[in-house]
């Protein structure tokens, strides 16, 4: 059993990496379908040692094959094991049935019969409990269902009998493994059409499933442990990655080293642009992460009645009342002629008069500069997103150093689709984003995508990066524009986009992992992650130490 790994790919690709395997002639189907089940059962029994009875919910493909498997190893042990098998054994073939027959000598109990409809699958698992239960039998803490229905190749709607037994697992009060993936997620997407196994822990193999790290998929997985059942990376070296999953401790070297004489210039500089009235929190939020995440200078261009509040909270911050778009590119120039800056725009923006005018002018300042041949980075976030989306904005060579960072909703307005038909791809819909915009893209949710154009090439997609960090702590308002301080502070700094935005969607949930710690998730609050970035940087970066220059 090894760490979740680094690359991520589709479904297809794993099962084309099977044949591969198999065909190479590396090790046989069933020797691999034999590891599988020893890995799930070792991490079945790790999690629950008292473990006297297991209940495997059988398909047809090799999915079930592995769940025959799991079924003999716990005879084997002395552990009862009876498999509800949804696909007749008559049906098995291959590698499948060579597990079938052995799981029988084992001793395994295998039902078939009226296991086609959900008061059938009940029934059987109700009779199975009962027996199990009774005078001398498991308790019903002490059995685990194992879920071997269906594998990475299931696509679309769960069917008849799959549903059903869908419904009966979720019900009942038994600890659940799934093995692979659970029944009912893409391995693709992430995506549950409608239904899929509520794991207590997922053991998958081989290769990672891009699927399993984003969308509603961690709602199912329970624990996600990784095993190549031996398979050396070697054999994998012709397949490229569909997706790379990235990690705080490989990305936090990108930061500059902080050197004894160095001074504040060289740390950069952000100016957040936001806070119509009322909304005043969002760009404090945004600052305050900014100078947490190491920028040298941070402004705030807002309301003038919030400087009061900006300047009291956080007087290392300085702040500047614009009230029209004009007064605005006037104060952006002057500070333009102390040295370049990232502008991070949209945090607590508004769609309203003051809103617009004010996105209008960014837009027009950072034009001129382009046209002089000075590129400045840029954030964009919350309503400059709305705004773009209203507007027939398409890629512009201004926005070549610019990173975006919209939720779904927001993603579905730029694309003008829904949210249902940007979670049915997010890895698409990264893409197309990058595609409209021409930027380096953060698509935020579970499992946060980024994804920029290839500067070596026009109209191509680099890597898609994955960040599966963070905790449902992060649900609540603010936490967009503390990411968006982040990602400004590190581009100040000297990261190009995409590491700027990868880096700071690690950072952002990092902090959020240990603010919970004293908060708890259900108290966690935007300024609770900005306090903790401190401590999420120098957990991870050594670097930071100071050295001579």
């Amino acid at each position: 059993m090894t760490s979740l790994p680094t690359l991520l790919y589709t479904a297809s690709q794993v099962q084309a990496m099977d044949r591969y395997i198999i065909d190479s002639g590396a090790v046989t189907g069933y020797e691999l379908m034999n590891r599988a089940g020893r890995a799930t059962f070792r991490v079945l029994l790790r999690h629950w040692p008292e473990t006297r009875n297991i209940i495997v919910f059988c398909g047809g493909g090799n999915n079930g094959g592995d769940g025959y498997i799991i079924a003999g190893l716990a005879r084997c042990k002395g552990i009862s094991a009876t498999v509800l098998a949804l696909v007749n054994p008559d049906k098995l073939h291959g590698d499948a049935l060579q597990a079938y027959h052995w799981a029988i000598e084992t001793g395994v109990t295998v039902q078939t019969q009226a296991l086609v409809d959900a008061p059938g699958i009940s029934a059987a698992f109700s009779a199975v409990c009962a027996g199990e239960f009774s005078n001398g039998g498991a308790r019903r803490e002490a059995t685990v269902i194992v879920d071997a229905m269906l594998g990475t190749g299931a696509t679309g709607p769960l069917r008849a009998p799959f549903d059903s037994a869908v419904r009966v697992i979720n019900q009942s009060a038994c600890p659940v493994v799934s093995v692979d993936i659970p029944t009912g997620v893409s391995a693709d997407s992430g995506v549950v059409s409608h239904l899929a196994v509520h794991a207590h822990v997922t053991v998958t193999y081989i290769a990672m499933k891009q699927g399993l790290l984003t969308g509603a998929a961690p709602n199912y997985t329970g624990k996600l442990y990784f095993d190549d059942l031996a398979v050396s990376p070697q054999t994998l070296a012709n397949f490229r990655p569909a997706s790379k999953r990235a990690a705080l401790e490989s990305w936090i070297a990108a930061l500059p080293v902080r050197r004894v004489a160095d001074h504040k210039g060289r740390f950069g500089r952000i100016i957040v642009v936001g806070g119509d009235l009322g909304m005043g929190g969002a760009a404090i939020l945004a600052s305050e992460a900014g100078a947490r995440s190491g920028a040298g200078l941070i402004s705030v261009a807002t309301r003038s009645a919030h400087l009061t509040a900006v300047l009291s909270r956080r007087p290392e911050i300085m702040a500047k009342g614009v009230e029209s778009g004009e007064e605005l590119v006037h104060w952006l120039e002057e500070k333009l002629d102390q040295g370049q800056f990232t502008l991070v725009v949209g945090p607590g923006l508004g769609q309203g008069d003051w809103g617009t005018a004010i996105f209008n002018a960014v837009q027009t300042f950072l034009k001129s500069c382009y046209e002089k041949g000075i590129d400045l980075p840029s954030v964009w976030d919350a309503d400059a997103l709305n705004l773009i989306s209203r507007s027939a904005q398409t890629e512009q060579g201004w926005m070549q150093r610019a990173v975006a960072t919209p939720h779904p909703g927001e993603a579905a307005r730029l694309l003008q689709c829904s949210v249902s038909d940007i979670e049915a791809d997010r890895f698409a819909a990264v893409q197309k984003l990058s595609s409209r915009l021409g930027c380096t893209i953060v698509l935020k949710g579970a499992g946060t995508l980024v994804s920029a154009l290839n500067c070596g090439a026009e109209g191509k997609h680099g890597d898609i990066w994955l960040a599966n960090t963070g905790n449902p702590g992060m649900a609540s308002g603010g936490m967009g524009d503390v990411l968006s301080g982040i990602i400004g502070a590190l581009l100040a700094q000297g990261m190009p986009p995409l590491e700027a935005a990868v880096l700071g969607v690690l950072v952002h949930g990092e902090s959020a992992n240990l603010a919970i710690r004293e908060r708890g998730m259900v108290s966690l609050l935007a300024g609770d992650v900005v306090d903790a970035i401190g401590s999420a940087l120098s957990r991870h970066a050594s670097e930071f130490a100071l050295v001579s220059p």
